[in-house]
């Protein structure tokens, strides 16, 4: 009891302390300090910080896309997987030919419904077919009932998820070499199935990471927020461990969003935060199979002379994965790591997502594939 109010009070002094920043002058000091801080620590580190889009939202506003499809589809690994789509309304569009389908996946508390809000239909409007799919575990995509005689099932296991993750695309997209785009945890699963696959790049044209659980898993950064930001290690604790990131609206937005996020998204995006986190990671199974258990002497992949083209990128403002994190993933991926700035954690999510996805965008128009494909024609 002890331990758990003091983790409340630390928490409620921090709010105490941000709401007082929250007036104009402390709203002021914070962005001034923040930005300059972030500059100079990108600077100093190598980290590209990516300039914001421009006029990319309003032109993302006026983009017709097809409807958004839902279905269950049963996978040779036992679970029925839960499936969004979304694809260009001009089917006929010889562009759309010649672009690889773009496969999401998301991370821990979330599900396919988070790239469907605004970047399935955004990337769709540019001649992409999308797709996400919700891993096992989660509402849309419950895990197998316990055997008879068997406890419940608590946990899964992210060879699991790996194992699904490739069933799904034989069975959906077989032969299509999907480009994956992948969020928090989600990034972790991608770096398991590239290890997987026998010829990474004969089986998928590409993968861009986003936030990404480092490829030491969450253990090594744990360590330096308790040294560096303590006060974010508990909220982090609380939110993830002791699940209040669901009930407790304020630690959800602190830890996945910002202040511009509407109150009622952030109400509804909780509700899935809840029914999504019911069944949890298995990380006993995970911790020795980590992707860093199998790095090389500079620390990078062992399947990199067979990977496919590759992005890694974080946010200024993500209170979960810290600039180090992104620069170890990006190690170990062998590439180099963007920042995109001001995001938070959810880069898919709330007013800011236009900055995560015209980066992607900007990365998928530089890669061969789209070189090659003819030009979208006149609307």
């Amino acid at each position: 009891m002890r331990a758990i109010s003091l983790i409340l009070a630390l928490c409620l002094v921090h709010s105490c302390w941000c709401w007082a920043l929250r007036t104009p002058l402390g709203t002021a000091l914070r962005s001034n300090a923040a930005a300059a801080a972030a500059r100079s620590h990108a600077w100093s580190r190598g980290l590209s910080m990516v300039a914001p889009a421009g006029d990319v939202s309003e032109r993302a506003l006026d983009i017709k896309v097809g409807p958004l499809k839902r279905e269950c589809l049963p996978l040779t690994t036992g679970v029925s997987m839960e499936v969004l789509s979304q694809l260009p309304s001009r089917r006929s569009d010889p562009r759309a030919k010649h672009l690889p389908p773009l496969l999401f996946i998301h991370g821990s508390y979330h599900g396919a419904w988070c790239w469907a809000e605004h970047w399935m239909p955004f990337l769709a409007g540019k001649g992409y077919e999308t797709y996400s799919i919700s891993l096992r575990g989660t509402s849309g995509t419950p895990a197998p009932a316990a055997a008879e005689g068997e406890p419940p099932v608590k946990s899964v296991k992210a060879s699991e998820h790996v194992a699904d993750l490739r069933a799904f695309m034989d069975a959906a997209l077989p032969g299509r070499r999907p480009l994956l785009v992948a969020h928090s945890f989600g990034g972790l699963i991608v770096m398991q199935l590239l290890a997987a696959l026998p010829d990474p790049r004969a089986a998928l044209s590409g993968a861009a990471v986003f936030c990404s659980v480092p490829p030491s898993g969450n253990g090594p950064m744990a360590g330096r927020f308790l040294r560096e930001r303590p006060i974010a290690a508990i909220k982090i604790l609380v939110g993830f461990v002791l699940k209040l990131a669901t009930q407790w609206q304020w630690l959800a937005r602190d830890l996945f969003f910002d202040r511009a996020l509407p109150q009622e998204d952030l109400s509804r995006y909780m509700k899935h935060f809840k029914a999504d986190s019911q069944i949890g990671l298995d990380l006993k199974d995970l911790s020795p199979v980590l992707p860093s258990k199998s790095a090389d002497a500079d620390g990078r992949a062992p399947w990199l002379a067979l990977a496919p083209p590759i992005m890694v990128a974080g946010a200024e403002k993500d209170y979960i994965v810290d600039e180090r994190g992104v620069m170890d993933t990006a190690e170990f991926m062998g590439t180099q790591p963007e920042m995109i700035p001001l995001a938070p954690h959810d880069v898919m999510l709330g007013p800011q997502y236009v900055l995560g996805v015209s980066r992607l965008l900007s990365w998928l128009e530089s890669q061969e594939f789209s070189r090659t494909a003819p030009a979208a024609p006149a609307r």
